[in-house]
């Protein structure tokens, strides 16, 4: 008994502090599980933030370029902050999930650089499938085709060159070519860069306002 008094206090406490630090240690390995979900959304959607800030400032100002240099800049800067808001849903239907995020995008980027800055729409079927990009007239008024997606295919991220160089039988398109779920994938895109429609007309606006609630609603049904 004397044992037991004397040295049972000293034991009680150790084994408290030993639970506490085996709790402490298998906590990650407890609830990973749970919070890393969470907390890779979390990490892509600051990264999607910081990212997107320097398309956001071009998009905020009287939008024109005056030289290649320009044009490099704003078509890495616009891939960067694309490349945190591709997603599968913002993907054209049928595209196949091993492909790289960019595919399936280059119809809602044209859109996107269209509405927001003012660009032609252009198209070519020399990969193998109509691929859309655009074309910017320069304050020289000199015209350079960009493409932002064509790593899909296996070329450059970024592609600046002259009109009808960067594919053969490139044509001139309209946005009445453009389908509603292309314009719905638009829309996403458009909000998750944060772009202020600097050149939207205000019926075009709602419109894309609307479509994007529309694909929101969607997925937010196909969950359940």
């Amino acid at each position: 008994m004397v044992f037991v008094s004397r040295y049972w206090p000293n034991f009680y406490a150790s084994f408290i502090k030993l639970c506490g630090l085996v709790f402490i240690f298998m906590m990650p390995t407890v609830f990973g599980q749970h919070f890393s979900g969470k907390s890779k959304k979390l990490k892509r959607l600051t990264k999607r933030n910081v990212s997107r800030r320097g398309v956001k400032n071009l998009a905020s100002k009287p939008f024109s370029l005056s030289s290649h240099a320009e044009v490099r800049y704003f078509t890495t800067t616009l891939r960067k902050a694309l490349d945190r808001s591709f997603e599968h849903d913002t993907q054209q239907p049928g595209t196949l999930r091993n492909a790289p995020l960019s595919a399936g995008h280059c119809a809602a980027v044209s859109v996107l650089l269209v509405e927001t800055f003012g660009m032609t729409p252009i198209s070519s079927s020399a990969p193998g499938i109509s691929h859309w990009f655009s074309r910017i007239r320069l304050t020289t008024g000199l015209q350079v085709d960009v493409d932002v997606t064509g790593d899909q295919f296996g070329l450059e991220t970024e592609r600046i060159g002259a009109p009808g160089r960067l594919f053969s039988k490139t044509r001139i398109r309209s946005l009445r070519d453009v389908n509603k779920d292309t314009w719905e994938r638009a829309a996403v895109l458009a909000r998750r860069l944060a772009l202020v429609p600097m050149r939207f007309s205000y019926h075009h606006h709602q419109q894309l306002l609307q479509a994007a609630d529309r694909l929101a609603y969607k997925a937010t049904q196909a969950r359940f």
